[in-house]
């Protein structure tokens, strides 16, 4: 009743607004001081936002009258509303009186991180929307002057505790990015829910408060799925760097800073999903920012770098990043293929060639890693046989457009085949002496079917000259290998190779 007749009363019967909003100012200053005397934090929370939420209502009414006498008296009552709200706090605090049935000191926080973008809307909507630009740099300075007075209360006079200045803090960057984006032009919901998101989990966390956390947590996966939207709608509009890039970079941070908290205080398993869900909004973050810019014939690369990036964030940021790192890479060198096959068939240009050169690159740096440091893992091996068959089609795709390019390949194939047995011999790897030795036997079929009927006659001669020399030779050094290291590795110091000991 107190909130509702007088309000009316303004609108119906053209009440001074001024008598109103002293009223309006006087409810949430009295129903503070009988919370905080009785302990009804409930009562107190609830009294005192439902004045704020009729305020915003009035702004709303007040904003089609033309009459710019009721600028100053609700000016005035924003001003002394948000005070209440962003002191009441602070005030329970420091006067000691707890709830008697329920705590609410996690809600009360989280209510005062919305203080600023609550006063800044409310002096939007009286003054009109538009310029919104011009609101937006108001709310800049709004911002900034919130974020003063919590520091200059909080480490300056010591009058607000670490809590306190937290959410005074996250309240004003949360205006500060809303206001930014307002100023710049962009989506500024998702900018919203995100930071909300943000400094819930922050507060959630500080009070442990279980239903606050999942609402945090519920507001981070709708500004998630907002952000991967937007994304792709400025990837597919092909924008560039802008207003709306800004507002998604806002959202990839909020994303982050609620992984960051997850990850220090929840279970390894939610963590880690969260981590992966903000991880994968970053790389989709980057790129939009890249895609304008980019041909098209570099996003394997592209893809690939973020793959490789991904698994080396692996062991730090957890699994799935790295099942992430490993569907992008495995994309790529799909993608790769493609273009392997569609660059020997068709040819290629310079540029295609060095892009899918770079996907390969990366894809061998990958497998020696993989193999070195998890050689006991199944993936190995088969990882390697894709790699060799990737880098040989790759090697093919340039070589066969040059003049007699057949040859060429039949070539380079014969001595990476020749190189790979004889390293095999030598590291006593049994999986790289049969790739060595596949590669020689589809050598011989493509001698036997593809050169014969396409290389010319003095080339075919040639060509079966140098394979067959080559063979005979690999033929005579391969039992030398073989006598000086055992199957499993090189022979110990101390032993002669061939030698066995008996005993």
């Amino acid at each position: 009743a107190m909130l509702i007749v007088p309000t009316w009363a303004e609108i119906i019967l053209k009440a001074p607004l001024l008598a109103t909003g002293i009223w309006l100012g006087i409810f949430p200053i009295a129903a503070t001081a009988i919370g905080l005397r009785h302990g009804w934090n409930l009562f107190r929370l609830s009294a005192t936002w439902a004045t704020a939420l009729w305020v915003l209502g009035l702004s709303v009414v007040l904003r089609f009258d033309d009459n710019t006498e009721h600028l100053i008296p609700i000016i005035a009552l924003i001003a002394v509303v948000g005070l209440v709200l962003w002191l009441n706090p602070t005030l329970s605090a420091r006067t000691g009186i707890k709830a008697k049935t329920w705590s609410l000191a996690a809600y009360e926080h989280r209510a005062t991180v919305m203080v600023p973008l609550w006063a800044w809307a409310s002096l939007l909507l009286v003054g009109g929307f538009d310029p919104l630009d011009t609101h937006g740099w108001i709310g800049v300075v709004m911002a900034a002057g919130f974020a003063l007075v919590a520091v200059a209360a909080g480490p300056v006079f010591r009058y607000i505790d670490n809590a306190s200045l937290g959410s005074h803090l996250l309240g004003a960057s949360l205006l500060g990015s809303v206001a930014v984006v307002a100023w710049i032009g962009g989506p500024t919901l998702p900018v919203v829910l995100a930071g909300q998101a943000a400094a819930t989990v922050i507060i959630a966390f500080y009070f442990q408060d279980l239903i606050l956390r999942i609402y945090g947590y519920a507001l981070a996966t709708v500004s998630w799925l907002l952000l991967l939207v937007g994304l792709g709608q400025l990837i597919e509009a092909e924008q560039a760097l802008g207003a709306d890039h800004i507002a998604y970079g806002f959202v990839a941070l909020a994303l982050a800073v609620v992984a960051g908290v997850s990850r220090r205080y929840e279970p390894a398993k939610v963590a880690e999903a969260i981590v992966g869900a903000a991880w994968l909004g970053g790389l989709a973050f980057a790129g939009s920012l890249l895609y304008p810019y980019i041909d098209g014939r570099w996003w394997l690369t592209v893809g690939a770098a973020a793959a490789g990036v991904s698994v080396l964030a692996w062991p730090r940021l957890g699994p799935y990043v790295g099942i992430i790192g490993i569907s992008l890479g495995a994309a790529s060198v799909v993608g790769t293929a493609v273009s392997i096959v569609v660059a020997a068939q068709d040819g290629a240009t310079v540029a295609e060639h060095v892009a899918n050169f770079l996907v390969v690159a990366m894809a061998i740096v990958a497998t020696t890693y993989v193999w070195r440091g998890l050689r006991e893992l199944e993936i190995a091996r088969p990882l390697f046989i894709g790699t060799w068959v990737l880098a040989l089609g790759w090697l093919a795709s340039v070589l066969v457009a040059v003049p007699q390019g057949q040859v060429q390949v039949s070539a380079a194939w014969a001595v990476a085949a020749a190189a790979a047995i004889v390293v095999g011999l030598a590291s006593g790897e049994v999986a790289i002496r049969w790739v060595g030795l596949g590669t020689l036997g589809v050598v011989l079929v493509k001698l036997l079917t593809v050169d014969l009927a396409a290389v010319d006659t003095f080339w075919r001669v040639g060509l079966f000259l140098v394979v067959g020399l080559g063979l005979l030779r690999l033929g005579y050094v391969l039992p030398a290998l073989a006598k000086r290291y055992n199957p499993d590795g090189p022979a110990p110091d101390g032993e002669q190779a061939g030698q066995v000991e008996v005993g």
